[in-house]
């Protein structure tokens, strides 16, 4: 069966996507950490997948920018295969490729459960389920078994994420076996006679297509290889499905629950453009105006590497983990800071971007002179 597993793994790397290609001092190591065969390795700015990859899909979660995807197709079928479980039945059921006994049809298998996408855990209630099993078998003698600190995790951040809707009220639960569905429990979509619930699970349910279309379709295609600073389609994924979930309880979320963090600029922030060009995701845009620049920040976008800070000359950049969940799902920019320009003690114009008195120009006849 691991043979197998090895066999059909398709992963695909895009290595500029990765932190490190945006910012060679970044220590980000998540993909190489998590990996339980020592597969992957990360070399300066390349990510490196050797041929002992297993495909458990590990390191497609554990990513905070995509790195690391599937193909498309394989992607598509399996949310397709998600949204007809989840119209159809009580529950939706998610097991590895490691059980050799899958009881019966209904069950989504994964190469390992430690690939679980959050977003897999989510999309079920938002389709009309109520309920998701997961089925763990015995993990100590499978190869895959390190990784599964990944699948531990995820579902304990998606709990207590789904904890912060008052109007959730479904479970997620891990079981040693499934027990049969009995015809009764069988849910087709109704399409005549709906009441106001039913309505609205289908209308959810038709949220599936706008859902599919965040995947891109690769196949045929070249890659690109030019960073282009868009999120992670799995993310975006996971963002569309969260906002459909209703009201989220007020106030902020504990720190850890979600890969971003909130970003303050102080008073000492210059205005260059270090932070913007360094972010791997475009989460920060910076504006010139006449006489100033905007630096804005699209929260949902913030995967919290911490490069701005880090890189941050003036040390203008302070984190906080306390996140609104309520701003996070609406995917708004929001404006950080306003600097304006300051005047040259040499010529006496007006300039952004370095710290100091003096502008870049007086700086450099300074130096030739």
């Amino acid at each position: 069966m691991f043979e197998k597993l090895v066999a059909a793994q398709d992963l695909r790397v895009e290595s500029h996507r990765c932190i490190r290609a945006r910012y060679p001092r970044g220590e980000c190591r998540v993909c190489a950490d998590i990996c339980p065969v020592q597969a992957v390795d990360v070399q300066g700015d390349r990510v490196i997948l050797r041929e002992n990859c297993a495909g458990c899909e590990a390191c497609l979660v554990a990513c905070p920018t995509g790195v690391f995807s599937c193909s498309s197709v394989r992607e598509r079928k399996r949310r397709t295969l998600l949204q007809q479980q989840a119209a159809g039945r009580p529950s939706v059921r998610f097991t590895c490729a490691m059980d050799l006994q899958k009881n019966g049809e209904g069950v989504q298998v994964l190469p390992c459960l430690a690939g679980l996408p959050p977003s897999f855990l989510v999309a079920p209630f938002v389709w009309g389920s109520g309920r998701v099993e997961i089925k763990r078998i015995d993990c100590r003698e499978c190869p895959l078994e390190p990784a599964m600190a990944q699948y531990r995790q995820t579902l304990q951040q998606v709990c207590q994420l789904l904890s912060r809707f008052p109007d959730w009220g479904g479970e997620i639960v891990e079981v040693e076996s499934f027990v049969k569905f009995a015809e009764r429990e069988s849910r087709p979509v109704v399409t005549e006679g709906m009441g106001r619930r039913e309505f609205f699970g289908l209308f959810r349910r038709r949220t599936m297509e706008t859902a599919l279309n965040l995947f891109p379709d690769t196949v045929g295609e070249a890659r690109k290889v030019r960073w282009e600073g868009k999120g992670d389609p799995r993310r975006l994924f996971l963002l569309t499905l969260l906002a459909q979930l209703g009201t989220v309880r007020e106030g902020p979320i504990p720190g850890g629950i979600l890969p971003t963090l909130d970003l303050k600029i102080s008073e000492n922030c210059v205005g260059c453009n270090v932070c913007e060009t360094l972010c791997p995701t475009g989460a920060l845009r910076r504006e010139e105006q006449e006489d100033s620049v905007r630096l804005y920040l699209t929260p949902s976008g913030c995967v919290g590497c911490r490069i701005c800070g880090e890189a941050c000359l003036p040390k203008a950049i302070t984190f906080s983990e306390q996140i609104s969940l309520a701003s996070w799902l609406q995917r708004k920019e929001r404006l950080l800071a306003e600097v304006s320009a300051r005047y040259c003690s040499v010529c006496g114009e007006p300039f952004i971007g370095i710290p100091g008195k003096t502008c870049s120009r007086c700086i450099g006849s300074l130096k030739s002179g």
